[in-house]
């Protein structure tokens, strides 16, 4: 709409009648409406009629011009022209009724019929005649309809280079649904059998080749979501029981192709394909099978310049069509086809990416394309990695291409002997097989690739664990059947299998310490670990409790000459004793320090040791009301006091701080005027 051309209109006069009209209407009625029509626009003014009624403003709030295909609102309570493009009842704030709009009012009736004549009012009511009295919901509904229109004009002009783009899709080769069917679902093919053992012959039917059949059960092994083949076509196919198949039932796989554009550009084409079973089983068991597949990802992929888009609804349009990467589809891994990938990625800068060859050793597996390609740009020996078939260190790369970035290829992987490198890919090891490796070649350790992967099976790549061995000298593959043996067959056991080294560990450590033969096969390994640990642990406690037995009476024994010794030193002044609420006690025995951190929950008991060796000096604060109650507890150590705790380590009040700190004093004095000893030197 011309906007210079509007605002020319001269602005509206508001009559006396509609301030009369306005203090007769009730208080929910909020805007008066004035209706008028110039060059097929039409023209709406609005009132504010509670500042009509109030006498606060007197002039009209919005005009409205509706056009035949465009709407536009002039903000009239500023001076400079102000121009809204929102609808009407969000502009109004009117709230909606099955009725119409509440609210409004138009002032006359010339208004109404020419508004209803460029929106007439609709019956709402389908099974009734009831006409809508307002046409307001009708103008609702043709706004819409325009703001429809301009966010798909919009959205056009935001999704013209991605329709560009679209334009540049090649046709699918003629042989795409022959390979998604011979490889892509390949693991989806399926013999579903009566599950009933009691019985020899069996019915069963293949959805490869759809034929209905009868197996002898001792003949045709039968085992729930094993592989087999199918004894009419010959194809490979997962067993599974009637039982355990529903009526529907789905299987997907997610498929990437490529081609190359007409401007040597790569285009990376992603499908999510499906088959969808239906079971019967009457006459006969059967089953049918519908094959659908769509579009979700394409990716185009100009030298080191990728750009992608998906299939979903874009923003708010309701609209699934092609437009620019969002990330709303969130699949990552997809299953390569690899029938003359070679030659399309020749030119490239991921010529020589492998990426053919990581989805042939994967063989049916999915693998991360996108996430691949970007690693090998920050890691280009990921193809000599991926070549030598070890696609476990590849993926550890792929997720973690920063720090392989920086680090490089481990430099252990260039150093290992032929021998080694052939375990690490017959056994497709990662980083940390690598390092067990290595490790095994500094240890000159003899071990045969079977064992080793009885280890790895036991104990995970665990470096670790083969230094234990080195250094307690045990037999890897003995010691590793004997834990496996103790400890259960099961793959997913590593980490019980950690728990038990663990204990393995401190047995060894206490059969050490109580002087058994370590080179005793019996003493290593025995038959029943728990029990001969459980036994063990007893007999050390009891040798243990022996020697601490015989220490306490050693340290008990000189305790109690340290205590004589310091008794007739301190006793010689009473005071240095006794105050008028304190008193000093001396400890008589080790069990004395025992009890009394046992009360004050302390660590006095430590101290006997060093009591003993005439290290350090513990004193007893008693209360003179309560000797026998332990209340603190005090060091006494180059003539000072170190500390003094009492429960839980608390300090010191202000009485007993004032008591200590005299008998420091008292301490101190009388050691200054006793008069030293004579040294006298011989010769």
């Amino acid at each position: 709409m011309d906007k210079k051309m509007l605002r020319q209109i001269p602005q509206p006069e508001t009559k006396p009648e509609y301030i009369e009209m306005a203090r007769s209407l009730q208080a929910k009625d909020r805007w008066l409406l004035q209706v008028n029509e110039m060059d097929g626009i039409l023209q709406v003014i609005a009132w504010d009629a509670d500042k009509l009624r109030n006498g606060k403003g007197a002039e009209a709030r919005y005009r409205f011009f509706i056009g035949n295909d465009d709407y536009i609102t002039q903000d009239l309570s500023v001076k400079k022209t102000k121009w809204l493009t929102g609808k009407a009842s969000n502009i109004l704030h009117l709230g909606y009724w099955n009725n119409g709009w509440a609210g409004t009012t138009f002032v006359n009736t010339q208004s109404r019929e020419l508004f209803e004549k460029r929106f007439p009012p609709k019956r709402r009511d389908w099974w009734s005649e009831k006409v809508e009295p307002s046409p307001l919901l009708t103008l609702e509904e043709w706004q819409n309809t325009i703001l429809q229109r301009r966010l798909n004009e919009r959205y056009d002009r935001e999704l013209a280079h991605t329709n560009q783009m679209m334009q540049l899709v090649p046709d699918l080769p003629e042989d795409f649904e022959t390979w998604i069917h011979d490889y892509g679902m390949r693991t989806h093919r399926y013999l579903v059998y009566d599950g009933n053992s009691h019985k020899r012959i069996r019915e069963a039917f293949c959805t490869e080749c759809g034929q209905h059949m009868e197996i002898d059960s001792k003949k045709i092994r039968l085992r729930m979501n094993e592989w087999g083949e199918c004894p009419c076509c010959s194809s490979p196919v997962v067993m599974k029981t009637i039982k355990r198949w529903h009526d529907h039932e789905t299987g997907r796989c997610d498929i990437t192709i490529v081609q190359k554009l007409d401007d040597g550009r790569l285009l990376f084409r992603c499908f999510m394909v499906f088959y969808d079973f239906h079971k019967k089983t009457f006459p006969l068991l059967s089953i049918t099978k519908k094959q659908s597949y769509y579009e979700i990802y394409r990716v185009f992929i100009d030298g080191r310049m990728w750009e992608s888009f998906e299939h979903a609804e874009y923003k708010t349009s309701r609209k699934t069509c092609w437009c620019p990467d969002t990330g709303k589809n969130n699949i990552e891994k997809f299953i390569i086809r690899r029938d003359g990938l070679r030659e399309l990625l020749a030119g490239t800068p991921y010529q020589y990416s492998g990426i053919e060859v990581l989805q042939e050793k994967e063989e049916f597996k999915s693998i991360e394309p996108f996430r691949y390609l970007r690693a090998y740009e920050k890691c280009p020996e990921l193809e000599m990695v991926v070549k030598a078939g070890l696609t476990r260190l590849a993926h550890e790369i792929m997720h973690d291409v920063l720090y392989w970035h920086y680090k490089g290829i481990p430099k252990e992987l260039k150093t290992l002997s032929k021998q080694h490198l052939r375990m690490l890919r017959n056994m497709n090891g990662g980083k940390s097989m690598i390092d067990l490796l290595h490790k095994i070649e500094l240890g000159k350790i003899q071990i045969r690739e079977r064992d080793l992967e009885e280890f790895v099976n036991c104990f995970g790549p665990s470096e670790r664990t083969l230094h234990d061995f080195i250094i307690h000298e045990v037999p890897v593959r003995k010691f590793t059947r004997y834990v496996m043996k103790q400890t259960g067959r099961r793959k997913k056991d590593i980490s019980s299998r950690a728990d038990f080294m663990h204990d393995w560990k401190d047995y060894w450590g206490w059969c050490e310490e109580l002087g058994y033969d370590m080179h005793d096969e019996y003493v290593m390994m025995p038959p029943h670990f728990r029990t001969a640990h459980d036994r063990v642990l007893k007999e050390l406690e009891a040798r243990r409790d022996e020697n601490m037995r015989q220490a306490m009476e050693e340290v008990n024994r000189l305790f109690e000459e340290q205590m004589q010794s310091m008794h007739k030193e301190i006793t010689e002044d009473p005071i240095k004793l006794k105050s008028r609420k304190y008193m000093l006690v001396l400890p008589s025995s080790a069990d004395d320090l025992k009890r009394e951190g046992q009360t004050l929950h302390h660590c006095v008991a430590t101290y006997a040791d060093r009591v003993a060796k005439k290290q350090t000096m513990i004193l007893f604060v008693r209360k003179v009301d309560a000797p026998e109650e332990p209340f603190f507890t005090m060091e006494w150590r180059d003539n000072r006091v170190i500390q003094c705790r009492g429960s839980h380590n608390c300090d010191m009040p202000g009485d007993v701080k004032a008591f200590v700190s005299a008998f420091e004093k008292q301490m101190q004095k009388a050691r200054e005027e006793k008069p030293p000893r004579l040294k006298v030197r011989a010769g």
